[in-house]
């Protein structure tokens, strides 16, 4: 079995493990106090009328990567023949479709010591560096190419927009590995067409989570499409809307793929 690895998590994780995070509460330019958690910041800022901006100091690099190491391992866990290892790197073809796309993120901090991580992960795992697309993109159309080819592969990761992409699946945060088949990817594609991604900053349709996507396709039916569709005609949404949304949710199956109703 080939692995196909997304590191990005992994980088996180390992990277925010070796940092002191705090919130710095200061008032023209000159610090008053510094707390551990946001809630007291909060509450002093209010206090005494003055800003929060969050602040982290990073441990030596080299603990860093030995977080690194031991959180790769993870990744092997599950019997295999090779592996790909995919990072993020830059672009984004869904920042020209949809400007807002994962605005809500743009002001997180990345760990201190990210490029030295990413560095390590090439030299070290061969890793290869993305750009114009996201790792979860790549990982999911080099999942397909595999298929066509008869190869079996599994995806690593433990994000949850993959499970739109059929085939093997490793959680490896969670040791669970799973099956995803054709008509459950395009189930969880639907209804994540319905109730967007928080997460990323995709609308989907006003008041329409979890549960009521669910009630709208409780299980998988040939003429999802034509579902969905009357759902974001029914609320005054076009096919215009309803493709951007695509655009930003599909995980790409073939390479340089832009989905369409």
């Amino acid at each position: 079995m080939l692995l196909l690895i997304d590191a990005d998590s992994a980088l996180y994780r390992a990277g925010f493990a070796n940092e002191e995070r705090s919130y710095l509460c200061t008032k023209e330019g000159a610090l008053l106090e510094q707390f551990q958690y946001k809630a007291e910041a909060k509450e002093f800022a209010e206090q005494w009328d003055c800003d929060i901006q969050p602040h982290s100091e990073a441990g030596p690099v080299g603990i860093t990567l030995h977080n690194l190491r031991q959180t790769v391992e993870n990744f092997f866990a599950i019997e295999h023949s090779g592996y790909e290892m995919y990072v993020g790197g830059s672009g984004n073809f869904r920042y020209d479709v949809f400007p807002e796309y994962k605005a809500n993120r743009k002001s997180a901090a990345k760990p201190k010591h990210m490029k030295q991580m990413i560095k390590h992960l090439k030299g070290k795992y061969g890793a290869v560096q993305i750009e114009g697309e996201e790792v979860d993109d790549r990982v999911s159309w080099r999942q397909m190419q595999c298929s066509k080819e008869g190869v079996e592969s599994c995806i690593v990761s433990i994000d949850k927009d993959l499970d739109n992409t059929p085939g093997w699946h490793y959680n490896w945060s969670k040791n669970d590995m799973y099956y995803i088949t054709p008509e459950q990817a395009d189930l969880n594609f639907a209804r994540q067409l319905l109730m967007g991604d928080s997460t990323d900053g995709i609308p989907g349709l006003p008041k329409v989570g979890k549960k009521k996507a669910e009630a709208i396709l409780p299980q998988y039916r040939e003429d999802w499409l034509e579902v969905v569709k009357d759902e974001y005609e029914s609320r005054g949404f076009g096919i215009d809307y309803l493709t951007q949304q695509g655009v930003c949710l599909w995980m790409r199956r073939e390479p340089d793929e832009m989905w369409t109703p």
